[in-house]
């Protein structure tokens, strides 16, 4: 578990938000397009079991995304979380700047899109 300001984060994996008042939404607590207020986003963090990682004082967020999976075989189909993505438009830049988590195992990558 982590704090994030006053807040004690349980859930394992997903995105969290915290505001200029200090105040914290988590993935967990509602959907991205139920979030209020997303103009005063101060951070925007990516947690992965102990580990995080965190984007601050960004004008423009991307929504926080996951990637999935459908494996159908033989035995059955079963389906997950490839991986999660948190990310900002650069808008000197042209592009998005994107953290990508792969659900297994925990590795972070940073991509560039352009825009």
């Amino acid at each position: 578990m982590i704090w994030i300001g006053e807040r004690e984060i349980i859930m394992p994996r997903g995105w969290v938000v915290q505001f200029q008042d200090g105040s914290t939404i988590c993935e967990d607590d509602m959907p991205w397009n139920k979030v209020p207020n997303k103009k005063n986003i101060q951070r925007m963090i990516l947690k992965w079991e102990d580990r995080f990682w965190s984007l601050e004082n960004k004008e423009h967020y991307t929504v926080p995304s996951k990637k999935g999976y459908v494996d159908v075989n033989t035995s059955g189909i079963s389906q997950g979380i490839h991986s999660r993505v948190i990310g900002y438009y650069d808008m000197q830049e042209k592009c998005k700047v994107l953290l990508r988590v792969e659900e297994a195992t925990g590795k972070m990558t940073y991509e560039t899109e352009p825009f």
